[in-house]
Parts: C-alpha cells; sequence; structure tokens
C-alpha cells in the first residue's frame, strides 16, 4: 500500500512540475497579426473622439503603416459596437496642393512640374 501511494505522490509532483516548466520552454508569440498575402503589420494609433450626433464616444484607429483610416463607438442600446470599414488615408492627402501655382514677381503664375 506505502509503495502504490508512493509512486502515486512521485507521478503527480512529475506532472505538475511538468505544468509548470511547460510555459517556459515554448515560445510565447503573438499569432494574432500574422498576415498572409503579403500585407504588412499594422502600426495602428488609437484616438479618442467625440461625435456631435451621438452621446457615445468615438475611437478612431489610424494605421500608419497601411495608411487607413477606421472608427469604433458603441451602438445606440450600448450592447454592441458599431465600426467604420477601413478607409484608405491615400485619397484623402492626394489633392493637398490643389489650386493655382503660386505667382512670381511679374504677377503671372509660375510654371508647376506637370
Amino acid at each position: 500500500m506505502k509503495n502504490t501511494v508512493f509512486w502515486a505522490l512521485l507521478v503527480i509532483n512529475a506532472l505538475l512540475l511538468a505544468m509548470l516548466v511547460s510555459p517556459h520552454i515554448r515560445g510565447n508569440d503573438a499569432m494574432a497579426q500574422r498576415g498572409g498575402g503579403g500585407a504588412r503589420r499594422p502600426d495602428v494609433m488609437m484616438i479618442p473622439g467625440d461625435a456631435v450626433s451621438q452621446s457615445s464616444a468615438i475611437v478612431y484607429l489610424i494605421d500608419t503603416k497601411n495608411q487607413q483610416l477606421a472608427a469604433i463607438t458603441l451602438n445606440g442600446n450600448g450592447n454592441g459596437i458599431d465600426s467604420l470599414e477601413p478607409q484608405p488615408l491615400d485619397r484623402v492627402f492626394e489633392d493637398r496642393g490643389g489650386g493655382e501655382a503660386p505667382k512670381t514677381k511679374t504677377g503671372k503664375a509660375g510654371k508647376t512640374g506637370k
């Protein structure tokens, strides 16, 4: 009887030791953002904001590497999240300089590089 209890306690202790050591043996890599299809991993900035038409706050998500903007907020009932699909920021900044070319000293519009 004592021999059986001894071996049972030995096996239980070995299992407990294995459970204690196992998290430190294998890598602790985050697998959630492994991109497939050549997508770059995002660098996300989260910016809190308010909307005039809503009572709940908005969190703007700006992906600086992929140059996209998204937003999330609580829905009207407060039991779920509404989200804006990611929008490309390239089209927002495409036409930054729209307007006439600056005038030269003679008062005529200068040449543009187009």
